[in-house]
């Protein structure tokens, strides 16, 4: 049995959803949503990662979804103290709510391979805050 690692952890519930829906993450690039992306499971496991057979596709942004990832780049942005210039929130629907389960904003996965604008947008904010 491997070690257990002293915390502090953060876990997240097992929602349903997850394998009926699948997840949809929304990336807000300077303060703006820009794009939206549906992560799914395979039918035997509950991952969205590619690496355990989940895949990824671009999809309309979602008007809801956006509101909801804007709001939780604002708190997030409000708690650190800090800007973000980048981050991704992911969603999951519960109840008929859109339920926040992270808001990377380290992670530098952009999902260049479905939504390519998310380099454009990326870019532009970071000449800006350069002054190039």
């Amino acid at each position: 049995m491997a070690a257990r690692r002293p915390g502090p952890w953060i876990v997240q519930p097992l929602l349903p959803n997850i394998q009926r829906e699948g997840e949809v993450s929304v990336f807000v690039i300077g303060g703006r949503p820009v794009s939206q992306v549906l992560k799914t499971a395979t039918k035997e496991d509950i991952r969205v990662n590619p690496a355990y057979g989940g895949a990824r596709s671009a999809v309309p942004l979602d008007d809801a979804a956006a509101v909801v990832a804007v709001e939780a780049v604002a708190a997030t942005s409000e708690v650190t103290g800090s800007g973000l210039a980048y981050a991704r929130v992911d969603m999951i629907r519960h109840d008929g709510r859109l339920l926040v389960s992270e808001v990377e904003v380290t992670e530098p996965c952009l999902y260049l391979d479905v939504a390519p604008e998310n380099a454009a947008a990326l870019a532009d904010v970071i000449a800006a805050r350069l002054g190039v």
